[in-house]
């Protein structure tokens, strides 16, 4: 009887082929989406990126907008490396000391498509003005 159960232990002592083949799908299935969810979140880094620079160049046009007198603010447009800027100044007829400021900052990613990000703001002159 203890030469049975020593023969059934050696045989039964590894892995089969077929639970070795099921371990190593389930392994690469795994790595597979570890390696697309790497690959997503680098996109996903670059374009929180790009955004931030895009935000950062749009407040620093409005503040260089700001410096310049009420009446010589207009609109235009320029570009910072691969951002392009544009703004556009509406003048409030109802209230003439308000200008209405829109100002958009575009880019294009690695794959040609175009985003965008847009910041509106007024200009308010005073009464008395300083300048």
């Amino acid at each position: 009887m203890l030469r049975i159960y020593k023969k059934i232990a050696r045989e039964n002592s590894g892995f089969t082929m077929l639970e070795v083949m099921v371990a190593i799908s389930i392994t690469a299935i795994i790595m597979s989406f570890i390696g697309m969810s790497l690959v997503t979140a680098a996109r996903m880094n670059t374009l929180s990126e790009s955004q931030n620079t895009a935000i950062n160049l749009a407040e620093e046009k409005v503040e260089q907008l700001r410096r310049f007198s009420f009446t010589n603010i207009s609109s235009g447009a320029d570009t910072v490396g691969e951002f392009i800027r544009e703004w556009t100044v509406i003048d409030n007829m109802a209230k003439p000391r308000i200008k209405n400021v829109e100002l958009k900052v575009s880019w294009p990613d690695s794959k040609d498509n175009i985003h965008d990000v847009t910041i509106n703001t007024i200009f308010y002159r005073n009464a008395y003005p300083y300048r």
